[in-house]
């Protein structure tokens, strides 16, 4: 080692290494806002008490009883067990700690590589940004330490120790994450590279330690279904990088993830011609994780064997050498130090302003262990006091968040296992939730309802396009500003619908007493039109018996009353309101389009009526 290869890594490195490290852990101070934690832990409860591993599904009504299995059983344990412990902020703790020793270890690695700061810094510096947005408590992040530590091993020609030490590495990432399917491609790109008999035990090994898991040798083919759903569902994460470009932020985190891969492919590739030459086992796990780095912007931040490569063939520590005789080095150095601090603030930009709204929210926020407003909170605890049961159909992106809370009393649609649901069901969910906005829409999602026997609706806001709900079919037990739950009317809701009102906290009654409520508006309003002069408290009688009429399915007998209200000279919005609704229910469209837009004027809500009423006129 010459005098000016460093020993340890210099102090400033350090210094600038710590800065991203707080980056990361800003990051990794945000609350939970990712759709599928909630299962994950709910599993692991499942598998903590009953001493089992689930093979079937338990949490949907669509696929009871499908073959499913969980890969991730071993990070769901761990996961449960920390949030036994200490709550939702025991569950970012594991993932965040997990997420940091992965970090360590890869500076670690760089600089054992290396030993070259500039190199290391700008080695973390990409890594940081890449993985960024990969920072949330799932299985993924307890399995990346794993994958640091098994291409470290692969980095190097193997021996008996490292075949034992990568063998237990697979073996518990395998159980982490199901992303160890990666493992055997990558020593079996080593061991062709290497040409040699310990390679290819190590590939065995490697092969073999894999299948030790729930699914067995099945799990390869359960990755390469898993791809070819993840494609047709178009889920992003599995997308190609450059479908970065076409996401609607356009961030710099983009740009960066999208030429990444294929810029460390590039270098990969020139750097195999220059002087040293490369290992043979080494370039080829590089090559083979740039490759895959570019398939999937899950896997993204697998571009860092290939930097590892690229920049380890620079110079040594002479690079930092200021002196009258040295020329491309330090400007090179220059250079590695500028990159990692723009990728930095890159990071910070992305992670703490982007994902986070700013520093001073990152820092409010990070005592909230669920993002607020995020998951329909108050809603769950409605359904659960109200233990309805039957087949709800939710909002996808909730489902996970609904099985935490309402499991086994009640089972859901669907949730963010994009795998185990077929086409049709995605296609479902797809149409369902554009119903809001698209009121063609609805009679094809009502038809889908009838077909599987939905009996409840717990979605967003709104779930049906505003004066198209149809009253005789759903009758809305509950409503906040972020979420609203639909009952179907039909034989069963004599029971279910007093066990909602009450959970509301309302009389249940109230359900028993509908046919009175519309009896006594009846004949308040008789008695309205038998007066020889109608007064204005007339009008507001006929007003609320017309209205009750075409809110409860009978517009034909709630037209005359709502006419004779506007006739006594009523000029409240919600007469205009109603009587567009009517019009409609009675087929008549293109009139609740000319009475909506002229009563407009003194409710701006009519406005967004007229324009859905047309939109349901030019389909027709």
């Amino acid at each position: 080692m010459t005098r000016l290869q460093a020993k340890a890594m210099p102090v400033w490195c350090w210094a600038a290494i710590a800065c991203l490290f707080a980056v990361a852990v800003l990051v990794l101070l945000q609350p939970i806002w990712d759709i599928d934690e909630f299962w994950h832990v709910k599993i692991g409860e499942i598998i903590t008490t009953t001493r089992a591993i689930p093979r079937t599904d338990p949490f949907t009504w669509t696929r009871a009883g499908v073959p499913w299995t969980t890969h991730e059983w071993l990070s769901e344990v761990a996961f449960y067990l920390a949030f036994r412990c200490a709550g939702w902020n025991g569950v970012r703790a594991v993932g965040g700690a997990a997420v940091l020793l992965g970090l360590g270890l890869l500076v670690r690695l760089a600089w054992l590589r290396s030993r070259n700061a500039p190199a290391v810094l700008l080695i973390f510096a990409l890594v940081l940004l890449l993985y960024i947005d990969r920072m949330r408590p799932r299985p993924h992040v307890l399995a990346f330490p794993c994958e640091i530590a098994f291409v470290a091993l692969l980095f190097a020609p193997p021996d008996r120790r490292r075949i034992l030490v990568a063998s237990g590495l697979a073996v518990l990432w395998t159980n982490l994450h199901g992303g160890a399917v990666l493992a055997p491609v990558l020593a079996v790109a080593a061991a062709l590279a290497r040409r040699n008999r310990t390679a290819g035990v190590l590939a065995a090994c490697t092969i073999l330690a894999v299948a030790c898991n729930p699914a067995g040798l099945g799990i390869y083919r359960e990755a390469l279904a898993t791809r070819a759903v993840t494609q047709a569902a178009n889920v992003p994460e599995w997308a190609p990088v450059w479908r970065y470009l076409q996401a609607p932020d356009g961030t710099l985190h983009n740009v960066v993830a999208t030429f990444a891969p294929f810029a460390a492919l590039a270098a990969l590739v020139a750097r195999a011609f220059l002087r040293p030459r490369l290992e043979a086992g080494a370039f080829a796990v590089a090559l083979v994780a740039a490759v895959v780095s570019a398939s999937a912007g899950r896997h993204v931040y697998l571009v860092f064997p290939a930097a590892l490569l690229v920049l380890a063939g620079a110079p040594k520590s002479r690079a930092f050498a200021v002196s009258p005789g040295a020329s491309r080095q330090p400007k090179r150095a220059i250079v590695m130090v500028v990159a990692s601090l723009a990728l930095g603030v890159c990071s910070y930009a992305y992670g703490v302003g982007a994902l986070q709204g700013g520093l001073r929210n990152a820092l409010t926020n990070a005592r909230r262990p669920i993002r607020a407003g995020e998951f329909p909170e108050r809603m769950a605890d409605f359904l659960a006091r109200a233990a309805l049961g039957g087949r709800m159909w939710n909002s996808v992106d909730w489902g996970g968040y609904l099985i935490f809370r309402l499991w086994p009393g009640q089972q859901v649609f669907m949730d963010g296992r994009t795998t185990l649901f077929p086409p049709e069901l995605h296609d479902l969910g797809h149409r369902a939730f554009a119903a809001g906005a698209a009121p063609s829409l609805v009679p094809a999602v009502e038809a889908d309802f009838d077909r599987l026997g939905v009996t409840m609706i717990a979605s967003k806001r709104p779930f049906f396009p505003e004066g198209i709900w149809d009253r005789r079919r759903w009758i809305a037990i509950y409503r906040d500003e972020q979420a609203e739950v639909f009952l179907r009317r039909g034989p069963g809701d004599e029971a279910a619908l007093p066990r909602a009102l009450r959970a509301a906290g309302l009389d249940p009654q109230l359900a028993q007493a509908e046919r009175d409520l519309l009896a006594a508006s009846g004949a308040a309003a008789l008695r309205a039109l038998a007066r020889p002069s109608p007064s204005e408290s007339d009008a507001s009688a006929l007003l609320r018996a017309g209205l009750l009429d075409v809110e409860f399915g009978r517009p034909e007998q709630g037209e005359p009353l709502l006419r004779r209200a506007e006739a006594l000279g009523s000029r409240e919005p919600a007469l205009g309101y109603a009587l567009a609704k009517c019009l409609f229910r009675l087929d008549r469209t293109p009139e609740a389009v000319a009475l909506a837009t002229g009563w407009a004027q003194r409710d701006r809500r009519l406005d967004r009526l007229a324009a859905r009423l047309r939109e349901v006129s030019g389909d027709r």
